[in-house]
């Protein structure tokens, strides 16, 4: 065995200038002075001195002058033609290739060729693997002495050595491993200074961007500053003005004294002039008596007024002044004068240390490269996923205050941005909200003072598909689901008998799921944390038959519906007995339950009868359909006053009002779940649409599920409904669709494209519209819904009341929003700006999802059927709602990202799950919902925000 030895061929740099480098005529070596290198016509090179010397030669020889000058090549002794002109050699062109060699030659480092110092002729070999230089003929004899080392690979005969390990070792010359060393050395100080440069620039950046702030900075304190000396100016001017008005005040009191004054002095002169004129005693008695009076009048005068007293204070509020009088005692005088406001009092002190407070500078010992971004283990789209950025200064401690300024840009695989919120905790972390709209790579990048953090950018997968957090498919006896219709959360005290020993436990394992498995006729208990089934309840005769299809918990209990028994039972969750009962001769079907939160009474879904009935006060009667009063009397009131009319059309309106009634009926024998709002609206799952009815069973719109594709998922389609007599011909009987962008501007064009929808003439929106409003008449909004997993294909052709003109077009919006059917709903109140959710499941030939209304969302359907009034045939918008539905979408959570949030998402799950039905929410709080699948026989736990 021998070591694998590496040959390499070396070129001797002194043979290599003889043999290429060298004239061959004279010997010497071409350089670019006297010996620079001529190119013959034969090809072979000279010298130019030697070339001028045969020239020369040639010339001395010539007998007589020929026409054309020749030579012979010195090498070839090929006769050369010499060119015209009087350079002589310089004529001829240089050699190229040789100069080129020369150029090489003069730019490469000469590699010295390192030998043993025994054997000047031996070239040092160098094992890679031992790290060995060594001579193969010193390996033999004794290395004492000598400056190499033996290699254990390589034996002394040049065959392999004894050892395995030989085969391994990799010999290669020694000036080559010092030549591939200085290339590694180059190579990596090439690194080096490359990232010194980027280091350079970095800081050169930093510098200018202190520079910016610098001047953003001292701009701001100047604006502040100026506008503090402009406060100072202005109040100074009001202080200024308020004591020249109060010495004006003054000064006009003393003038009026003053002129008081006068006048009484001329009335004294002019009596005093009279006493000339007097010879009468008693007169002058009287006048005596005049001045006597006047003399009291006077003595009020003889004092002003008016004070002169005018003082400055900048005392907040100045101590009462005494003035010191002569005579009183020095400590009297002492006191006044320390109570006389100096400069330099508290008042400028306060001053000073707001000044002092005024304006400070933020600055930051952040170091970016340290700073870490905690993410969460997957990323599903249209849910918020929260990422926590840390913050660290230079030596890697913490930061315990915010305000650092954070740029995060959140973009997906096309560059499209995503939905970003910012949250600064003021401890030093700040936490990222994150919502993809679409599925697939994503790109997030965080940078704090405008650099990257450690590993940013990150690199992010987003699911479009969710994946159950646990998963029910059997209880604890091992056998399977078998067709389980309906989930309730309900917490556990409701199955213990409270006493006064019971010790409350944690909010987290005080909730439990009651799953109804329909097939199987019992009831499993299991943790909402961890999906493990707990304790089974059977034997019930509310679960016999396998006829349970829906449940909903109440104060008192658990309602389970019967439809084989025709009736409601109470569960008494704590004994498993029946404590009550409802019944009534109109059930017919009964499938679904639930209970209002404002009046307590319970809803009942009948689809035989196609009814909605209602319980209260021990009283059972028809809510919505199944010939309700409601309709018999709009039937009534609609058919009167039509003596007018012919006959014809009389009939017409009685068909129509018919079918219309039979539309309805058909929809509410397709109901698969119910619930009702916190405002008291009833929401029942129907076929392909959710209806929504008000609490006297009043129909107001429908909302269907979000378009699919596209990645946004955020379509919706909402059918309201606008009342209006039925004065239309038949030939006019066609639904209206108006088509709006999207729930995000719905109030800003409601006000332009509402006149439209209620004159009757048609908007076409275009494909990428989400928000379908249709404005229709009673009779016309009540249309047949098509089967379950069926789709309805809607029509767009509509007609205007006053030119009775018929226009037609095609919606594949709408039709796509009409595909599959839903199948459970329930409404839960969230913590975030979604507000009051309105949750369902859907499925279609290609998905299982549940869908997310936003309370703006379905509040929409509301807010436009209260914003129309009906009167002649004709609908006018009302601004008075406009503003409402604005308002109500402010209140309900306007922030910087949920724009997007605020219409309806599509959370579509992994493909095992193929038909979800009933649903529940684990609590108002928690973010998890459990819904059931009919398809996959199981229930699964599901996050919906």
């Amino acid at each position: 065995m021998s070591s694998r030895l590496v040959e390499t061929m070396m070129i001797n740099v002194e043979d290599f200038s003889e043999s290429f480098l060298t004239c061959g005529t004279c010997l010497s070596g071409y350089d670019s002075a006297a010996h620079s290198a001529k190119l013959l016509p034969c090809s072979h090179t000279v010298c130019r001195t030697c070339l001028e010397r045969i020239l020369e030669t040639q010339k001395s020889t010539d007998d007589c002058e020929a026409d054309e000058e020749t030579m012979r090549c010195p090498i070839c002794r090929e006769t050369i033609l010499v060119p015209r002109g009087s350079g002589g050699a310089a004529t001829f062109p240089p050699a190229f290739i040789v100069n080129q060699l020369l150029d090489l030659m003069a730019s490469q480092r000469r590699d010295r060729v390192p030998k043993c110092r025994r054997h000047p002729n031996q070239e040092l070999l160098f094992c890679e693997t031992c790290d060995v230089i060594f001579c193969p003929d010193c390996r033999g004899g004794s290395t004492r002495g000598h400056a190499t080392e033996a290699c254990s690979g390589v034996d002394a005969s040049g065959g392999g050595g004894g050892s395995g390990a030989a085969l391994s070792h990799n010999v290669i010359s020694f000036s080559v491993a010092i030549k591939r060393c200085s290339e590694i050395l180059l190579y990596k100080a090439s690194l080096c200074v490359q990232e010194l440069n980027s280091a350079q620039e970095a800081v050169n950046a930093e510098l200018q961007r202190l520079a910016e702030s610098t001047e953003a900075c001292v701009a701001a304190a100047e604006s502040s500053f100026a506008e503090i000396r402009a406060l100072v100016e202005r109040r100074q001017a009001e202080v200024t003005q308020s004591i020249r008005r109060i010495s004006e005040e003054k000064r006009h009191a003393l003038e009026d004294q003053l002129a008081l004054i006068e006048s009484e002095r001329g009335l004294v002169r002019e009596q005093c002039d009279r006493l000339n004129s007097l010879i009468d005693v008693r007169s002058i008695s009287k006048g005596i008596s005049y001045l006597n009076d006047k003399l009291d009048t006077i003595a009020s005068l003889t004092e002003p007024r008016e004070n002169a007293f005018l003082r400055y204070h900048d005392n907040p509020s100045p101590p009462s002044l005494q003035q010191s009088v002569r005579g009183e005692c020095s400590a009297l005088t002492a006191a006044t004068r320390t109570t006389t406001p100096q400069p330099g009092s508290a008042s400028f002190v306060d001053i000073a240390r707001c000044l002092a407070a005024f304006g400070r500078i933020a600055v930051s010992t952040t170091y970016p490269p340290l700073c870490t971004a905690k993410l969460p283990e997957e990323f599903y789209l249209h849910l918020l996923a929260k990422v926590m950025v840390r913050a660290y200064d230079y030596h890697g401690e913490p930061q315990t205050a915010g305000t650092d300024p954070i740029n995060v840009r959140f973009e997906d695989a096309q560059g499209r941005e995503a939905p970003v919120c910012l949250v600064d905790h003021g401890n030093g972390t700040y936490e990222v909200s994150l919502c993809a709209l679409s599925p697939g790579a994503h790109c997030l990048v965080v940078q704090i003072l405008s650099r990257p953090i450690r590993g940013s950018p990150f690199n992010l997968h987003v699911r479009g598909r969710q994946r159950a957090r646990w998963s029910i498919v059997d209880g604890p006896d091992g056998r399977g689901l078998v067709q389980p219709f309906a989930v309730a959360v309900v917490p556990s005290s409701r199955f213990q008998t409270p006493t006064a020993t019971t010790i409350p436990t944690q909010p987290d394992d005080s909730v439990n799921v009651l799953l109804l498995d329909t097939g199987n006729s019992r009831l499993l208990v299991a943790d909402a944390a961890t999906g493990r089934v707990k304790s089974v309840l059977r034997g019930s005769e509310a679960l016999r038959g396998q006829a349970a299809t829906g449940m909903a918990l109440g104060p008192r209990g658990l309602w389970i519906v019967n439809w084989r028994a025709n009736e409601l039972m109470l569960l008494d969750l704590q004994s498993n007995e029946i404590v009550d009962r409802i019944s009534s001769s109109r059930f017919v079907e009964p499938t679904s339950v639930c209970i209002c939160p404002c009046t307590g009474r319970i809803l009942v879904a009948d689809n035989g009868a196609g009814c909605i009935f209602a319980y209260h006060n021990g009283k059972v009667h028809p809510l919505i359909g199944g010939g309700s009063d409601s309709s018999s009397n709009s039937s009534s009131s609609s058919n009167s006053g039509s003596g007018s009319v012919s006959a014809q059309n009389s009939c017409r309106s009685v068909r129509k009002f018919a079918s219309a009634e039979r539309f309805m009926n058909d929809a509410l024998r397709r109901i698969t779940g119910i619930c009702v709002m916190t405002s008291g609206e009833i929401v029942l799952a129907t076929g392909s649409e959710l209806r929504i009815y008000s609490s006297d069973g009043a129909y107001i719109g429908s909302l269907y599920a979000p378009l699919s594709g596209g990645g946004g998922g955020g379509g919706m389609s909402v059918q309201s409904q606008l009342s209006a007599p039925p004065t239309t011909s038949a030939s006019d009987e066609v639904d209206a669709d108006v088509c709006l962008p999207s729930t995000l501007t719905h109030s800003s064009q409601l006000r332009s494209q509402r006149p439209a929808s209620c004159s009757g003439s048609g908007l076409s929106s275009a494909p990428g519209s989400t928000l379908t409003l249709v404005a229709t008449t009673t009779h016309q909004s009540l249309r047949r819904p098509p089967s379950i997993g069926g789709s309805m294909r809607p029509t767009t052709s509509v007609t205007g009341c006053v030119g009775r003109r018929s226009v037609a077009s095609a919606s594949c919006t709408a039709t796509a929003a009409l595909r599959g059917h839903f199948g459970g709903v329930c409404a839960t109140r969230t913590t975030t700006d979604l507000g009051e959710c309105l949750l369902a499941t859907h499925t279609d030939r290609s998905r299982s999802a549940v869908v997310v209304y936003p309370e703006v969302v379905w509040r929409a359907v509301i807010a436009d059927t209260s914003s129309c009034v009906t009167a002649a045939g004709e609908s006018v918008a009302r601004g008075e709602g406009e503003s409402k539905l604005g308002l109500g979408a402010e209140e309900l959570g306007v922030s910087l990202m949920r724009q997007t949030r605020r219409q309806a998402y599509t959370l579509e799950v992994e493909p095992g799950m193929r038909r979800l039905a009933g649903l529940a929410v684990l609590s108002n709080t928690s973010p998890f919902l459990v819904a059931v699948d009919l398809g996959g026989q199981s229930a699964h736990c599901l996050r919906f925000v």
